[in-house]
């Protein structure tokens, strides 16, 4: 058995798991996060009462995160009990998932990307627009010639 349920902490959603993410509940997480899929760039998962992943959960897993990267996101799961995690680093996924201790955690991380996203601005000088976004040169000086 598999129970999900969309919860809130400060404006944050996340998705928590209640039970087995297996063979016989598979299809019920696919079809609970489908239209998250379709709106949310990244997706927090609390797996703090999950206690049990089959190979048929980690494919819906990797599915949801291969989609979530096509358009630049992630899956975050968090919480996770001893047997689950052991599950996902023997299969050398905790080099593909975003595993983290907590939800505060998975939450500051997602905020932390879209405040650094939403930075990304215009500068106009006369008849001209410049696009702006940050990147790892963080104390570069910007020059702009214009003849």
């Amino acid at each position: 058995m598999l129970a999900l349920e969309k919860q809130f902490i400060r404006s944050n959603f996340y998705l928590k798991l209640d039970g087995r993410l297996d063979t016989n509940t598979s299809s019920i997480f696919d079809t609970f996060i489908q239209p998250f899929l379709k709106s949310e760039q990244f997706i927090i998962l609390d797996f703090e009462t999950c206690n049990y992943l089959s190979s048929t959960g980690i494919r819906s897993l990797l599915i949801a995160e291969k989609k979530l990267q096509k358009i630049g996101g992630h899956l975050y799961l968090c919480n996770l009990v001893f047997e689950v995690k052991q599950v996902l680093e023997m299969a050398g996924l905790d080099r593909v998932f975003q595993m983290l201790d907590s939800i505060d955690e998975a939450i500051q991380t997602v905020n932390k990307i879209t405040q650094t996203n939403n930075k990304n601005e215009d500068l106009k000088l006369d008849d001209y627009v410049f696009k702006l976004k940050d990147n790892e040169h963080k104390n570069e000086d910007l020059s702009i010639w214009i003849n």
